[in-house]
């Protein structure tokens, strides 16, 4: 059998989420995305600091029946359920093992994995529609919103988001979701 040959086992949400309620992925930081088990980087402080500036912020803004959650499996399609480190989705419910509704915002909050979260996870968020994307970027001390996704060939899941906007420490950003509420960008950094 020549490399070619070879076929690799794409993972479907179902199993990925057997695997998980049995404890074979118990005490391990991983996502699914495409079909593939990845391994997530370890957190550092400033990465925890800024995941709980983020939801300090945006529970006012976005109350009951809305749903803040972190670091929480999103059953985003057949073969992918990141763990952003923030979603707001439209209210809280249990959905079992059904696919999430599309939320109101996705958080990312990135240090080590930075080009990750821009590249592969900015296309496959534009893919499956979330409007408003924001990269918590840590080494460049900047937070970035990403909205309009549009079709582009030449991207991992084909989509892209068109406007990218940076906002720097004085800045002030808008949720889609939630017009005429306003976030520092000071508040969501470490």
């Amino acid at each position: 059998m020549g490399l070619s040959d070879v076929r690799t086992y794409r993972w479907t949400l179902d199993r990925y989420l057997d695997m998980a309620e049995t404890g074979v992925l118990a005490n391990e930081r991983v996502e699914l995305i495409d079909g593939e088990i990845i391994k997530m980087a370890p957190q550092k402080d400033p990465h925890s600091l800024s995941i709980s500036n983020v939801i300090e912020e945006l529970l006012p803004i976005f109350p009951r029946p809305r749903w803040v959650k972190s670091q929480s499996t999103f059953r985003l399609g057949e073969r992918s359920a990141p763990e952003p480190d923030v979603m707001v989705l439209p209210e809280r419910k249990d959905t079992g093992r059904a696919l999430h509704d599309l939320p109101l915002l996705v958080v990312e909050v990135s240090d080590t994995t930075l080009d990750y979260d821009r590249g592969h996870k900015a296309s496959m968020y534009a893919a499956r529609g979330i409007k408003d994307y924001w990269v918590v970027n840590i080494p460049d001390d900047q937070v970035e919103v990403h909205r309009a996704p549009v079709k582009d060939a030449t991207v991992a899941f084909k989509w892209r988001y068109s406007s990218i906007t940076i906002h720097r420490r004085g800045d002030k950003l808008e949720p889609l979701k939630a017009p005429g509420q306003w976030v520092a960008a000071d508040r969501l950094l470490p």
